[in-house]
């Protein structure tokens, strides 16, 4: 591959061996396919569920919208404060996975992003 420019960040996987890379993409597509799964078990059972129809028209009337609004808001801000936290790199990785084999991505949507945009796999 020839690249013509070098990162200084230690963290990237753009300047690492092609193994290391297919590692890394292996491993954050793998996260990524279990949270999508996980995501779809729970769409399965809330919408399997009996009580489902009444927990929506209670979280939908009257200003209870607005405590809805406010756990997305603030588990947002949970993931952006982990995704731009400075822990080191064993303590992040352990929310989805072990801590072994550099470079590990600790899975959360917008560190996802931000790791695909520095990373530059080609």
């Amino acid at each position: 591959m020839n690249r013509s420019y070098s990162s200084k960040n230690p963290f990237t996987v753009a300047d690492a061996p092609s193994d290391v890379r297919a590692a890394f993409i292996r491993r954050t597509y793998g996260h990524l396919a279990l949270a999508i799964l996980a995501f779809i078990l729970i769409e399965f059972l809330l919408l399997s569920w009996s009580g489902a129809g009444q927990l929506v028209a209670k979280m939908t009337n009257g200003y209870n919208w607005l405590i809805v609004l406010g756990a997305f808001m603030g588990t947002s801000w949970l993931a952006d404060r982990w995704a731009l936290s400075s822990q080191p790199r064993a303590t992040s990785n352990t929310r989805l996975s072990d801590s072994s084999s550099p470079p590990k991505p600790s899975f959360s949507f917008p560190s996802f992003i931000s790791r695909l945009t520095t990373a530059r796999l080609t």
